[in-house]
């Protein structure tokens, strides 16, 4: 507001100064400087009720009717006030270029333009914190997603590496059983053993291979699905026909029992 004063004061000023005129020209020109004079007081009071675009728009027009310098300060302090510090700046630059702008007044501006300037740079800092900060944001959620979408291409190899581990088990386990089975068979041949402990050892030898091919079968038959379910799971289907051509088949006869992986090419 003490802004404002001052530049209604120099208005008037400019209107005593054409009041001895008694010429049509200076009669003209004492009416636009009671126009300068009533828009700048229409401005005034805008800008005392915080209505600084409609105080723009009088000290603006006011302007275009007769360049009173003062009247540009006016207009860059109403910028200032609803923070468009570029033309603030911009205004009070105008101002400080004008020849008829004695130095304490082109100081004061000059005070104003450091201050906007300072202010606007704070601003400009904080928005590029903001946005440097919801880049990395939307970096970090960027990644977590490829890194879900990743995890979600992943084979699920769990029942694969379960079934090979139980055919494992099953084949060394049918492995000592067989040894096991062998040990006994050679008792068999021992004559220095009762004829009793033959026979136990030649029923034990008997149960301990069905055992051992039990074993062997079952962990073959796992180790053979579970080859499938890694090879499934790992989605080679390029190096194999489609699914339709791939099949596990059961087969037993009169002394063997197992299942057959048919693979087609």
């Amino acid at each position: 507001m003490r802004y404002c004063a001052l530049t209604l004061l120099l208005v008037l000023g400019l209107t005593g100064l054409f009041a001895p005129l008694a010429s049509t020209a200076a009669a003209q020109e004492m009416s636009t400087a009671r126009q300068v004079e009533a828009l700048s007081q229409e401005g005034a009071e805008f800008f005392g009720q915080d209505e600084f675009e409609k105080a723009i728009d009088r000290f603006t027009q006011a302007y275009e009717l007769q360049p009173v310098p003062n009247l540009l300060f006016n207009i860059a302090r109403c910028y200032e006030e609803i923070e468009d510090w570029e033309q603030a700046e911009n205004y009070y630059d105008q101002f400080m270029r004008s020849p008829e702008v004695d130095s304490d007044a082109r100081d004061l501006a000059m005070e104003r333009i450091d201050a906007v300037r300072e202010i606007h740079e704070a601003e400009l800092e904080e928005q590029r914190k903001k946005e440097e900060e919801l880049a990395a944001r939307q970096a970090e959620e960027e990644a977590q997603e490829r890194a879900r979408l990743e995890e979600l291409e992943q084979p699920n190899l769990t029942p694969a590496y379960i079934t090979l581990s139980a055919g494992a088990g099953l084949l060394a386990g049918g492995t000592m059983i067989g040894l096991m089975a062998r040990s006994n068979a050679n008792t068999m041949s021992d004559t220095t053993l009762g004829y009793d402990e033959r026979v136990d050892a030649q029923s034990s030898a008997r149960t301990q291979g069905i055992v051992a091919d039990v074993f062997f079968v079952s962990g073959l038959a796992a180790a053979v699905f579970g080859g499938y379910l890694f090879m499934s799971a790992r989605g080679d289907a390029s190096s194999l026909e489609p699914a339709a051509n791939r099949a596990l088949i059961p087969f037993a006869d009169g002394e063997r029992a197992g299942i057959e992986l048919h693979l087609g090419f």
